[in-house]
Formats: structure tokens, C-alpha cells, sequence
């Protein structure tokens, strides 16, 4: 009797522990996995990374979205990490990435928005909402994922703009420019 019952807790324990990381990771609802094959989740992180990585030195705000600067933006992919990712009812796309950083303080920080798509795919009305402080990844796992659950339930972050251990921006001078799909000093025309 006790051989039968370590022997089945024996299976039980392998059946718990042989999940993967990724099949455990689709079954949560902000994982990128849940709504994206691997193929489709390159694609749409490229997509990401064109609207929020620096522009090459030849493009303008409106010309980095050609075709010419595609492998550009794909050629950064391995330095960008979707974290969270949640589609809303109305086709609202909501978004958390690590992203490189150029500060002396770090090398990585957080960046969070929405955006809708089109029936072909496209993205429409991107909008990125915050940026965080340069900090270490773990950090950043942790504070964006309480930002990420904020921005799907209110639609913002405004409770945490002026927590500067949260969101470096959007701050009293720096904006987004939906129109630019760029932040923005408010003196800049």
C-alpha cells in the first residue's frame, strides 16, 4: 500500500513539474504566447519596436515606418523583451516592454501603451503612455506588471505619474505626440 502511494505520488509529482515554462506561460492572460504563435509574436514585436526604438539616422517621424528600414527594426528584436501583453473588448491592445536604454544609470527600461489594428493587421492608433526609470530587469518585471494592470483597468496610468520610482515619463515637460508617434519636449515644435 505505501509502495502504491509514493509510486502515484511519484507520477503526480512528474505530471506537476513537467509543464514547460511556455505551456504554463500561455495559460496566463497577459503572456504574449496566449495570443501569438512565435512567427506572428516576431512580427508583432517588430511592429512594436518601430513605433517606440530609435529611428535610423536617415528617417524622419514619418518615414521610419517604410519598408526600406524593416530589417532596421527586426535586427533589434533580441534586445527587446514583451513582457505583458492583454487585448481588451473594443480591439485594444495593450502593451509592457523592456527595452534598451542610453542612460549611465542602466541599460534597460520599461514601456507601456495601447494601440488598436485594422482588419488587415495594421496598427492604429498607437499611443505610448509611460516610460520607467532605467532599473534592473527584475524590477522591472515587477513594477511593470502593477503599471501593466493599472493601464488595462483605467485606461492610463495617471496614478502613478509623479512616482518617479514608477514612470520617469511622461513628466511636466516631456510628452507623447500621438501625431510625431514620438515623446516630445513641450518647447519643440
Amino acid at each position: 500500500m505505501i509502495r502504491l502511494f509514493l509510486f502515484s505520488n511519484y507520477f503526480l509529482f512528474l505530471f506537476l513539474f513537467s509543464c514547460s515554462p511556455k505551456e504554463s506561460e500561455i495559460t496566463n492572460k497577459y503572456a504574449p504566447a496566449a495570443y501569438y504563435q512565435n512567427h506572428q509574436l516576431d512580427t508583432q514585436m517588430a511592429n512594436l519596436i518601430t513605433y517606440i526604438y530609435v529611428k535610423p539616422k536617415s528617417a524622419d517621424y514619418i518615414s521610419k515606418f517604410e519598408p526600406k528600414y524593416r530589417s532596421y527594426y527586426t535586427g533589434h528584436i533580441n534586445k527587446f523583451e514583451l513582457c505583458y501583453y492583454f487585448i481588451a473588448p473594443g480591439n485594444i491592445h495593450y502593451y509592457y516592454m523592456i527595452r534598451p536604454a542610453r542612460s549611465v544609470q542602466g541599460i534597460t527600461r520599461g514601456v507601456g501603451g495601447k494601440f488598436s489594428m485594422d482588419k488587415n493587421g495594421n496598427i492604429i492608433d498607437f499611443e505610448e503612455l509611460f516610460n520607467t526609470p532605467v532599473m534592473p530587469v527584475e524590477d522591472l518585471k515587477s513594477k511593470g506588471k502593477l503599471l501593466f494592470e493599472e493601464m488595462i483597468e483605467k485606461g492610463n496610468v495617471n496614478a502613478y505619474l509623479n512616482n518617479t520610482k514608477f514612470i520617469e515619463w511622461p513628466d511636466d515637460r516631456l510628452k507623447y505626440d500621438k501625431l510625431k508617434k514620438e515623446w516630445r519636449y513641450d518647447m519643440e515644435e
